[in-house]
Order: C-alpha cells, then structure tokens, then sequence
C-alpha cells in the first residue's frame, strides 16, 4: 500500500544494448535522490533511493530515465530488455486493482535487488535496436535517441501492413499522461490513413477506460456512431 511519502528503492536494470544519456540521464527524481551504478552478473543495475510523494492529483509523481543505444552492437546484444523493481519499506506491499503482487523470490533475480525481501517487479520493457538501411549523417542515425525516428521506425517494423493499408476505421485513444508511451504513436498512425482517427485525452495516466470513463464512453459512442456500428 503506497502512503502519502514513502522511502523508496528503486533498480533498474539496463539493456545490454542501452546506455544512460550523458546529458539528460535521470529527471525530476527527488531531492533526496541517491543514484548508485551498480555490476550484477555482467549486467549494469541503477540503484535509486530516495523520498517519494503523491501529487495532488492523487497519482504518484514520476521521475524519468533517457537512454541512448550503445555504442557497440552485435547480433548478440541487438535484442534486450530493461526491468524495473521497486523495494517497499517492511510491512508494506504492492496491489493493483485489488489484486496483491507478490515479492521477488528468485534466486536468479534477487542479486538485482541486493537480495531485498520486499522488492517487485514493476517493468519489463524491450529494447531493440533497428538496423537502418542506407546513409544518414551522424545527428539522424541516433536509434532510440530520436524519438521520431524510433517510433516511425519501431511502428512500421510492427504495423505497416494494416496501419497504412486498412480500410477498416480504426480509432486511437491515448493518454497524454501515461507513464508507460509516448502518447504522440497516436499522432503518427492517423498521419498514416485516413481511416485512423486518433483521439488525445489530458489530466489521465494509463488506463484511460477506468480513470476517465465518461471520457472515454463519449469517445467510443461517437466513432460507433460515425461509423454505423452503432444506432441512435
């Protein structure tokens, strides 16, 4: 359960193929931060305590990590992850929606947490590196670092087939507040076709059908209706 301030620890583990942004690496983490680089098992671990507070909009406030990709590449280190795990103070524990989650107990992963008895697992995101074809001047062959060209790049590998050929209406909900993407995908698939309408909701986080449900009802009704696939 998640008070109003809490002291938290936070690991995250890198990609093999990412690196921390020498400019911009952490951001708007708490005044208390402490940042330590820790090596667990070949791989690289950052260690982040400090005092963490809900904002007044009764959502935690977050803190952002930017990554570039390595400077070496290979066909074994082209495909990674990144995981993230939080370690409650004694006592407390993680739920979300109702639902109790349960600490870390592997002994694979419990190094990664400098073996803590109430840690979890908060995050596992891919991070994969597309090989461009072509030439490009230094400043656009940046990867995951530019993030127009990463999502362009990312989405097309994934969606090109349906996202720009569909001839099915397609609506996209995003929230600009999500702490999990960038909101702006949604911009780039109804640049793509016609048939893809996008729809932008503010003051929300991730899950924008609970959180703003009238919201998002009105938002549904009117693309059913535009469409026919309701009636009045």
């Amino acid at each position: 359960m998640y008070q109003d301030s809490e002291k938290l620890t936070y690991y995250i583990i890198l990609a093999t193929n990412a690196v921390v942004n020498s400019e911009k690496g952490l951001e708007d983490l708490p005044a208390d931060a402490k940042v330590d680089e820790l090596q667990v098992n070949g791989r690289t671990v950052l260690k982040i305590s400090g005092t963490y507070e809900r904002d007044t909009k009764n959502r935690p406030n977050h803190w952002t990590l930017n990554l570039d990709n390595s400077n070496i590449i290979t066909s074994e280190n082209q495909h990674s992850d990144l995981k993230a795990y939080v370690v409650l103070p004694d006592n407390e524990f993680l739920t979300k929606w109702g639902s109790k989650y349960s600490p870390v107990t592997n002994q694979a992963e419990l190094p990664f947490v400098e073996n803590s008895n109430n840690a979890y697992l908060i995050d596992t995101t891919p991070w994969t590196v597309i090989a461009a074809t072509g030439t490009y001047v230094k400043s656009q062959a940046k990867g995951n670092k530019n993030i127009g060209m990463t999502s362009e790049g990312q989405l097309a590998m994934i969606g090109e087939m349906w996202c720009k050929n569909s001839p099915v209406p397609i609506d996209v909900i995003a929230a600009v507040q999500s702490p999990y993407y960038n909101f702006l995908f949604a911009k780039w698939m109804a640049a793509q076709n016609d048939q893809i309408n996008m729809a932008l909701v503010d003051n929300c986080g991730h899950d924008i059908m609970a959180e703003v449900q009238d919201r998002f009802n009105q938002i549904l009704r009117h693309f059913s209706l535009k469409n026919r696939y309701l009636s009045n």
